[in-house]
């Protein structure tokens, strides 16, 4: 995987037209699937705001092609809605999708979800988690897998993958022997309590990346959540001892 989990070196333009019938500013989400590294579709769908409330949005859709179907749902939120909140300037994103694989050979898949942030979140902590699992088509036995040089999740921090937010490594698998039977990954975290774990600066945007091999016939069903965030005074206190931020700013 490049540096660059997006296709495109541009950035999305950071929000769109307001939700009608409540003047509500909905960030602008940017889907993506690629296929053996390029790019086979992108969108940018419409979201709503959310039930969860504060400042979230839901986002869904599917689309295909005579290789591949997905479905995706999406619920996140850029940050808090008032540059008063900043006592907290926690944003997430937290994704979910099915892949099916419907050509007859097995596929490279990356699916990414990214999405603008209110503002700089800086310095800045984060968490995530991941799970997911494999069910086989007609044309068992059939595989999920990692692809080299690459998790099957990782965070993205303004289009880059953050590095230490990889799950799944490389050479992460399971096969299901028979049609129709499914199996799990399980689950696997980092940065708890979420999130807690020193990040890069946060200008733009923040993501989720799922990347992945996937046997013909079959139905990968992955979900992540990231999140970032200011760090509270005691993690400011515990990074400060350990010169992480003090560090970052020499550099600058």
């Amino acid at each position: 995987m490049k540096n660059s989990a997006l296709a495109t070196s541009s950035v999305a333009a950071l929000f769109c037209a307001s939700f009608a019938s409540a003047g509500v500013i909905v960030p602008t989400l940017q889907m993506e699937l690629q296929q053996g590294g390029q790019t086979i579709w992108m969108i940018e769908p419409a979201g709503v705001p959310s039930d969860s409330g504060d400042n979230t949005f839901a986002y869904g859709g599917q689309w295909n092609n005579s290789d591949v179907e997905i479905l995706y749902e999406v619920e996140a939120s850029p940050g808090p809605a008032s540059s008063g909140q900043r006592g907290s300037q926690l944003a997430f994103i937290n994704a979910s999708t099915d892949v099916t694989n419907n050509s007859m050979m097995t596929q490279h898949f990356t699916v990414i979800a990214n999405l603008p942030v209110v503002g700089p979140i800086i310095p800045a902590v984060m968490g995530g988690s991941a799970q997911g699992g494999m069910t086989a088509g007609p044309n068992a036995p059939a595989t999920l897998s990692s692809v080299a040089g690459s998790s099957i999740y990782a965070g993205l921090i303004d289009l880059m993958i953050a590095s230490g937010s990889e799950l799944f490594p490389h050479l992460t698998s399971i096969t299901v022997m028979d049609p129709f039977e499914s199996d799990s990954l399980g689950s696997m975290s980092f940065g708890t309590p979420i999130p807690s774990a020193p990040a890069p600066d946060v200008l733009t945007s923040i993501g989720i990346r799922f990347d992945f091999a996937l046997d013909p016939g079959a139905t990968a069903t992955l979900s992540g959540v990231f999140a970032v965030n200011i760090p509270t005074p005691a993690s400011l206190a515990l990074f400060g001892a350990a010169g992480i931020f003090a560090a970052r700013r020499r550099r600058a």
